[in-house]
């Protein structure tokens, strides 16, 4: 569920206890290839726990459950089309570049490189403007906390590198 109020690598940092480092990043814009959070996020987040106070009957208490109903379809505006492989937001990761610091943020670079490679390979398997005679590339699944990455036409410009 915090995964879902404060995005997966905001949510990492309440597990980690750097509490003073998820206040920082609540309170100001941030877009780094790990995090992104911004004031539109934060407007998003507002109106959907007012909604889920709004909504809950003063009159019964509720189980944990049924509190978290209101999460259902919940998401971001701002990352409904950023492409994230390896907990790293490939946008940002590609504008900041090897120079300016984008490896800095994130926790595993081994574990995002295989997992873009991956990503790439699976991406380029189910591309049907391939040249004819194109051998498939073998593709290991790696593991990204249970998340499961889908993939994108290799012409979708989040793809472009």
């Amino acid at each position: 569920a915090l995964k879902t109020i404060l995005t997966p690598p905001v949510a990492l940092l309440l597990r980690n206890k750097r509490t003073s480092e998820i206040l920082r990043t609540l309170n100001t814009n941030v877009e780094s290839p790990a995090r992104i959070w911004n004031v539109e996020m934060r407007g998003e987040l507002l109106k959907l726990l007012s909604s889920m106070e709004e909504n809950r009957p003063e009159s019964v208490t509720q189980s944990v459950s049924e509190e978290l109903k209101g999460l259902d379809g919940f998401g971001y505006s701002t990352l409904k089309n950023e492409l994230q492989v390896g907990g790293v937001y490939v946008r940002v990761f590609n504008k900041l570049g090897l120079e300016k610091g984008g490896l800095r943020d994130i926790a595993n670079p081994c574990l995002f490189a295989k997992q873009l490679a991956s990503f790439i390979a699976r991406c380029i398997n189910g591309s049907h403007d391939l040249p004819e005679g194109w051998i498939a590339l073998s593709v290991t699944e790696v593991e990204d906390d249970g998340l499961q990455l889908s993939t994108v036409s290799i012409t979708d410009k989040r793809f472009i590198m």
